[in-house]
């Protein structure tokens, strides 16, 4: 049986670079609120990836009731929330409902599904604000993200046998979105990959494989974990200036 993979990331460049890494083994639906030629084109001849979008109320938060019955048939074994909040960083409550409450649901669904839920294994993506002060985050910030890891540690444990994780890239990653801020400031730059331990940035890639392999039977007996990816530098004591 085909496995399916269902990633919950919009334009995000780390759920784009996930759904294509899991699309050589599985058949990816990636679910967006927008469906627009970019989105398109990040997927262009790549017939294992369908593009859904995410069902919206008038109001327009995500319709989470339309969303589970479509999880209901979709069938997945695997799932990725990978989604970020982009409207307002003052609108607690929309970024809530998109970041916590819709993994709540959904995994909710699949781990008490009358005729035996065909989910695996989860991956919830996490922030370093979710253990630790940011200085440059508020504290709704804070406080969803610490509540995302709450959800993967209940889902771990009550999930039926789901295995759910977490992965924390942590500030420095390099994809498409920063690759020319970076470039154009190559004294930063330096300085970010010395403070670094492993002396570079986090990519794209380097998180999709890590999805990979949690979502894989090689990590079978990984559960409720949160894991940093970020080159060992969330083990220093300080951080630097940027300036």
């Amino acid at each position: 049986m085909t496995e399916v993979a269902v990633v919950f990331g919009g334009h995000s460049p780390i759920s784009l670079e996930i759904s294509k890494n899991l699309s050589v083994s599985k058949k990816v639906f990636h679910f967006s609120r927008n469906l627009d030629k970019d989105l398109q084109g990040a997927f262009e001849d790549n017939g294992r990836i369908e593009t859904l979008a995410l069902p919206i109320l008038p109001d327009g938060s995500v319709d989470i009731y339309e969303l589970e019955q479509q999880i209901k048939f979709l069938l997945p074994t695997n799932l990725v929330f990978a989604a970020r909040f982009r409207g307002h960083e003052n609108d607690f409550v929309s970024k809530y409902k998109l970041e916590v409450l819709l993994p709540i649901r959904i995994l909710g669904v699949c781990s008490t599904s009358s005729g035996g839920s065909t989910l695996k294994s989860a991956v919830l993506f996490c922030s370093p604000a979710g253990q630790r002060v940011v200085s440059d985050q508020d504290a709704s910030y804070h406080a969803h993200k610490a509540a995302i890891e709450q959800v993967i540690r209940f889902y771990a444990v009550n999930g039926n046998g789901i295995r759910v994780n977490g992965i924390s890239p942590g500030g420095y990653v390099w994809k498409d979105r920063n690759r020319d801020y970076y470039l154009s400031k190559p004294k930063l730059t330096e300085k970010i990959r010395a403070f670094i331990p492993t002396g570079d940035f986090v990519t794209t890639n380097d998180i999709a494989f890590l999805v990979d392999f949690l979502l894989s039977a090689k990590a079978r007996q990984i559960n409720g974990q949160i894991i940093a990816i970020d080159g060992g530098y969330s083990s220093k004591e300080a951080s630097f200036d940027l300036n």
